[in-house]
């Protein structure tokens, strides 16, 4: 067992970079950034514990707008450099406060004023997000984020890990009817394709994402994302879902892996030689 390969992987959430974020500022008790770097630090030296992997699942900012996703560019690359890890190990998906409501109003009444539909996924509200996801991934082949194709798969094959960064906003507008986490038919077989080829290979499969994909919301568009997310992706189910939405990483039935509050890995019955342990 202690010659497995392992993996670490730093999970954060709900950062809102905005005009009231707690850890910048005048008011502020402290850089969020130095305060991770302290930990960081203390982790590898006490415990000789580094992480492989960033999931930065949603919510980067407070409102969506240009200026906060500026800050969490900075705070983006400073990571980077505390971690000492490529930007492409490090992955971002977008939260419900990253939705720009303002472009994502003016998107509406310029397609009502032409007489036109509005289109999922209202791609206008996340153009500051594509932005920083362009800006902050410059240079990195194999990663966009796109108004026809708005998430990403990360794969790593030197990790023996593949991560689908699920984009759960697909619905999310200014209107109060549309706060609920949907996928969309169109995302879910994106997965469920791109997922497959790395079924029976022992690489392990995580699913990062700000909802949860099991508890989207109570309207009918929602409890069939939620269908649809169990019938596309149950056979080529990752092994692991991370998201905010729960305290502790959550594992898939079946023989997945076992997640506790630190650690996770693959069952005996699953796990490969190759097979990653995860600690999160």
């Amino acid at each position: 067992m202690t010659n497995e390969p392992r993996i670490t992987l730093l999970h954060l959430s709900d950062l809102q970079f905005g005009p009231h974020h707690r850890f910048e500022g005048a008011s502020s008790p402290g850089s969020l950034l130095n305060r991770l770097r302290d930990d960081l630090e203390k982790l590898q030296k006490e415990e000789d514990v580094r992480p492989d992997l960033v999931l930065l699942t949603g919510d980067l900012t407070e409102f969506g707008l240009k200026s906060h996703f500026d800050q969490m560019l900075s705070f983006a690359q400073g990571l980077a450099d505390v971690t000492e890890l490529p930007a492409r190990r490090i992955v971002i998906v977008p939260g419900n406060h990253d939705v720009n409501w303002k472009l994502s109003e003016a998107y509406f009444a310029e397609r009502a004023g032409n007489e036109e539909p509005t289109v999922l996924p209202y791609w206008p509200k996340l153009r500051s997000y594509a932005e920083l996801f362009a800006r902050f991934y410059e240079g990195q082949p194999g990663i966009s984020f796109s108004e026809a194709e708005p998430y990403n798969l990360f794969d790593y094959p030197e990790l023996r890990v593949v991560i689908a960064g699920l984009n759960s906003t697909i619905a999310e507008s200014h209107r109060k009817d549309d706060h609920y986490g949907f996928f969309g038919e169109q995302q879910l077989r994106f997965f469920a394709q791109k997922l497959w080829p790395y079924k029976e290979s022992g690489v392990l499969r995580i699913a990062a994402v700000h909802h949860d994909p099991l508890n989207l919301g109570e309207n009918e568009a929602a409890r069939q994302d939620m269908k649809d997310f169990k019938g596309m992706l149950a056979p080529r189910r990752p092994r692991l879902r991370i998201s905010p939405r729960w305290s502790t990483p959550t594992a898939a039935p079946g023989p997945t892996p076992i997640a506790g509050k630190l650690s996770l890995s693959l069952p005996p019955r699953a796990r490969t030689p190759t097979s990653p342990r995860a600690s999160i």
